[in-house]
């Protein structure tokens, strides 16, 4: 850990290699996303729905990394390496565990979700596919959080970029090859994702054993107090947004017809944006929890104010794509005249709320990397709640439509945004007790 003060060339080296990883990392959704357009319009629309239980899986995921990561970072600030091999060996089995659980859940309940979300015809039964075969399939991606939180605590940012890039490489050809050749449709876009993070999650416990020196594969008690404790805030923190999608589809979404745009415009374009902005967050997360570790609270701030300024000029450049390059991302994704005009309404007008993104998600990661997730739930739940009453207000009674579903994401982020950096620069993160 070094001793000095933090410099704009070390968030930068941490910084740069996330974002990427975690531009790679969201690949596979575009990626899907491109190949579906050789399916069907539908097909692009169930992925779209898709997404939203997926994140609402991934909550389940986070719960055990979001822990880990602070557990981790803190303890590599601190030199003490047998609560950070604890905190990565008992990470690695709750997460095991809970892969079978949620595998078990998602193929008993695939045929129930979309009509939940109140879709029918083929984009329910091609989301009911889908769905199925990601289930029967997908036990890597519960594990893959883990080792991605592990090397980003420990300061390890391009080495989770390294992996990612092999998954989205490995993504690319299997899922190609699956849809295009062998014709499988959606469920060959399913197992071409699975199949990509089962090998490179393979290899990432693998690297990440050889990086520590070696870890105990077992559940200590104590460790899974303090993992639940800081990871059960943000697990529903992100449950909590899929879910908020899931109830906007049902009640504004789906009966507008804006089930293909939302899919496009969310699967394309913010699987772009938000790891840039991501990328931020995991440079400071990591850098305010190993600073803290250290017991260095004046450094740990330093480091939101040097990365403050990237961050917000990430968030400007992105709005500046979404507004003149949105059709122009959009042309490539689909040939449908409705899909096309629809994502890139969705592009416009969610232009207006790129900085705000950025700056929400750059204060997020001061808060994870504290390990203040409590608070930072207490911000988030209730504003993406919002986000349902909001939409069917301004799309359905006052009927603006499609514009008033966006338009009701852009308040509530904007809201987000300006919460979380109350807490921030209120200070109280720096004595929270992980």
């Amino acid at each position: 850990m070094k001793d000095g003060p933090v410099t704009t060339r070390e968030v930068l080296t941490l910084a740069i290699p996330a974002s990427l990883g975690m531009l790679l990392q969201h690949a596979f959704r575009p990626l899907d996303q491109f190949f579906a357009q050789y399916i069907s319009a539908d097909a692009q629309a169930a992925l779209g729905a898709s997404t939203f239980v997926v994140i609402v899986v991934f909550g389940a995921f986070v719960t055990v990394s979001g822990g880990v990561g602070p557990l981790v970072g803190r303890a590599t600030g601190a030199g003490d390496t047998l609560t950070r091999d604890r905190a990565i060996g008992t990470g690695l089995i709750l997460a095991c565990g809970l892969a079978v659980v949620v595998a078990l859940t998602a193929v008993m309940l695939s045929w129930t979700v979309p009509i939940i979300l109140g879709l029918s015809g083929a984009e329910a039964a091609l989301t009911a596919e889908y769905l199925w075969w990601l289930g029967l399939t997908g036990a890597a991606i519960a594990v893959q959080p883990v080792v991605e939180a592990a090397f980003n605590a420990m300061g390890f940012t391009r080495r989770s970029m390294t992996l990612q890039a092999l998954a989205v490489a490995l993504n690319g050809v299997f899922t190609g090859t699956f849809v295009l050749v062998f014709g499988w449709g959606i469920a060959g876009a399913a197992i071409g994702t699975t199949l990509a993070q089962c090998i490179v999650t393979t290899i990432g416990v693998a690297w990440l054993w050889r990086t520590t020196g070696g870890f105990e594969l077992l559940v200590h008690p104590e460790t899974v107090r303090r993992i639940v404790k800081l990871g059960l805030p943000v697990g529903l923190s992100t449950f909590t947004y899929a879910f908020v999608y899931w109830l906007l589809i049902r009640t504004s979404v789906a009966p507008l017809g804006q089930m293909k745009g939302l899919a496009v415009g969310f699967n394309a374009l913010e699987s772009i944006s938000w790891p840039l902005f991501a990328g931020w967050s995991i440079a400071v997360s990591s850098l305010v929890a190993r600073r803290l570790g250290a017991g260095q609270v004046v450094q740990a701030k330093r480091a939101i104010t040097l990365a403050l300024p990237w961050s917000l000029g990430a968030g400007v450049v992105v709005a500046l794509v979404f507004w003149y390059g949105g059709p122009w991302f959009v042309d490539g994704f689909s040939e449908d005249l409705t899909v096309r005009s629809q994502a890139i309404v969705y592009a416009s007008i969610l232009a207006w709320s790129q900085p705000f993104v950025a700056l929400e998600s750059l204060f997020e990661g001061v808060l994870l990397g504290s390990g203040d997730t409590r608070r930072l739930a207490w911000v988030t739940i209730p504003l993406n709640a919002a986000r349902v009453p909001l939409a069917w207000i301004l799309a359905v009674f006052f009927g603006f439509g499609a514009v008033g579903i966006w338009w009701a994401i852009n308040v509530t982020t904007v809201a987000k945004s300006v919460g979380k950096g109350m807490l921030v620069y209120g200070g109280r993160w720096a004595d929270v007790d992980v």
